[in-house]
């Protein structure tokens, strides 16, 4: 108050203080929300670059097998998670299903190649059935619902939380 001239009314200065404190409140409003919009397209690129890398092993399998004009193989692996109550919270879960269905495809790799008539289909959910995977600090026991083997194995899998973060 002694570095402005005594000329300068009081309740000037409050006003002044209130659209100081408006405009700091809206800067921290506007960096909030900016950070979500972030943290959601970060978790947008990271799934378009699995689908990216996913697509490309297709790409690469499909020209082989076009090449060699053999059996039709499985071509690639498609994951849904269906999350059991309770659910992660939600700006989570998009991270932890893109983590969890990076780790089933990585154990169900091998079956990428492979003849579909050499394959038995009761065996593969055996590979993921009541299996523990971590993601984002949660543990999660996966149960398979759905298989459908076609050129693509498309898996749904059920997600159930067993712990929390540590």
């Amino acid at each position: 108050m002694f570095l402005f001239p005594l000329i300068v009314p009081r309740s000037l200065l409050t006003k002044l203080a209130l659209v100081f404190l408006g405009f700091l409140m809206g800067s921290v409003c506007a960096t909030v929300k900016m950070g979500q919009q972030i943290d959601r397209l970060v978790i947008l690129r990271q799934e378009q670059m699995e689908r990216i890398a996913g697509l490309e092993a297709e790409l690469e399998q499909i020209r082989n097998s076009l090449s060699q004009h053999r059996e039709p193989t499985i071509s690639s692996i498609i994951v849904k998670i269906e999350f059991a109550e309770p659910k992660p919270i939600r700006p989570e879960e998009d991270a932890i299903r893109l983590s969890l269905e990076k780790q089933i495809k990585d154990l169900l790799k091998n079956l990428v190649g492979k003849k579909i008539d050499g394959l038995d289909p009761s065996l593969i959910p055996w590979i993921i059935e009541n299996r523990l995977l971590e993601a984002e600090g949660y543990t999660f026991q996966v149960q398979v619902k759905l298989l459908v083997l076609t050129d693509k194995v498309h898996l749904t899998v059920e997600a159930r939380t067993v712990s929390n973060r540590r």
